[in-house]
């Protein structure tokens, strides 16, 4: 628009200008080659603009225009690619905190009744090329992090404490392949996927 707006007021100032000579020069022969050139020069400013279209580097113009429109393109799809990613990760995220929460609710009364432990947390691995988790069978790590349960404090016990790794203990700090076939068979997961991290030491085979 600003490119037209130009152009009308070049031609209307040259236009203006070759009045005023006009009404300058003296009535003579002169005159009429004075108003053959204005009028030559009058065609040049309108037909500039059009000729400076003829002119363009089109070539160049239409490629440069190209690499800008696929350089958008690209940024676009790596835009999109991010934001895909990104809500691939929240799912994934998302999915393996719900079925860590699930796996717990299942183990943690058999642990805490057979073998005297608390699960404190599930950790859920899977493998980073696989877009949906489905089931357990999608797991590729599962490793339960467990501590003894707090036995009930009694006011009339104030013996000395007497450790016996026999009884109670024994019960507490059960053997952890037993522990891992249980998990197993509770949540349908393949034993070797299961490992066990106890809190201030491993279990006792």
């Amino acid at each position: 628009m600003s490119f037209i707006t130009e152009w009308v007021t070049n031609i209307i100032l040259f236009i203006f200008i070759a009045i005023i000579l006009d009404m300058l020069l003296p009535r003579s022969a002169m005159q009429k080659y004075v108003k053959v050139v204005v009028s030559l020069l009058l065609v040049s400013v309108i037909l500039t603009p059009i000729l400076n279209i003829f002119s363009y580097d089109f070539p160049n113009l239409l490629s440069e225009e190209l690499l800008n429109s696929e350089a958008k393109e690209d940024s676009i799809k790596k835009s999109i690619e991010f934001k895909k990613n990104e809500i691939q990760a929240n799912n994934r995220a998302y999915i393996l905190e719900q079925m860590a929460v699930q796996m717990k609710n299942l183990a943690e009364e058999e642990l805490v009744e057979n073998y005297g432990l608390k699960v404190q947390k599930i950790h859920l691995s899977v493998d980073e090329t696989k877009e949906k988790i489905e089931s357990e069978n999608d797991l590729k790590q599962v490793t339960v992090f467990v501590e003894e349960k707090d036995l009930p404090h009694t006011v009339e016990t104030v013996k000395p404490v007497e450790i016996n790794m026999n009884e109670e203990d024994k019960k507490m700090l059960a053997n952890e392949n037993e522990i891992i076939v249980k998990l197993a068979e509770t949540w349908g997961v393949s034993k070797e996927k299961i490992s066990i991290e106890m809190e201030g030491g491993g279990l006792s085979e």
